[in-house]
C-alpha cells in the first residue's frame, strides 16, 4: 500500500482472498495473528454489507468473497479551506437568501472586518510570543491582504 495509506485489519482480511476461493475463519485468524472472535465480528459486518459470504461445512465456518471485489485502498483527498472557499460559500448563501447582488461584496468586506477584529488580540498575543518585530505593520499587511482576497 502507499506511503500515505493506512491498511486496516479488514483490508488484510480481504487481501487473503487473492488466490483463495474461500478460507476458514480459524485459518484467517492464524494468518493475520488476530483472535477468532475479532475475525468473526469483522466477517459478521462484511456479510451484512454483502461483501463476504459465510458457509458452514459441518461446524466449521468458511468465508468467501460474495462478488468480485476490487481490493483497492480508498483515497481520501483532504482539501484545505482557503479564503476563496469561504468567500464563495458566503456569496452563495447570500444569493440563497435573496440579498441584493450589488450589496453582497460590501457585506463580505464587513463580515471579514468583524472576523479580523475578533482575531486581533490573538494575532498580537502570538506576535508577542514569537517575538515578532513591528506587529502593527504585520497586522495592517495581514488585514490588507485578507480584504483584497
Amino acid at each position: 500500500m502507499g506511503e500515505d495509506t493506512i491498511e486496516t485489519g479488514v483490508d488484510k482480511l480481504l487481501a487473503l482472498f487473492k488466490g483463495n476461493e474461500r478460507i476458514s475463519v480459524s485459518a484467517a485468524a492464524k494468518r493475520l495473528g488476530v483472535p477468532e472472535d475479532v475475525i468473526q465480528s469483522w466477517v459478521d459486518f462484511l456479510v451484512e454489507e454483502k461483501i463476504l459470504g459465510l458457509e458452514y461445512k459441518f461446524t466449521k465456518p468458511y468465508i468467501y468473497l460474495n462478488r468480485a471485489f476490487d481490493i483497492k485502498p480508498t483515497v481520501v483527498k483532504e482539501e484545505r479551506p482557503t479564503i476563496q472557499n469561504f468567500k464563495e460559500d458566503f456569496f452563495n448563501r447570500a444569493r440563497d437568501r435573496k440579498l441584493p447582488q450589488s450589496k453582497i461584496p460590501q457585506f463580505w468586506k464587513d463580515h471579514l472586518r468583524r472576523e479580523l477584529e475578533a482575531q486581533k488580540d490573538f494575532f498580537f498575543a502570538e506576535a508577542k510570543r514569537r517575538k515578532m518585530n513591528n506587529p502593527d505593520i504585520l497586522w495592517e499587511k495581514y488585514v490588507k491582504q485578507t480584504l483584497e482576497a
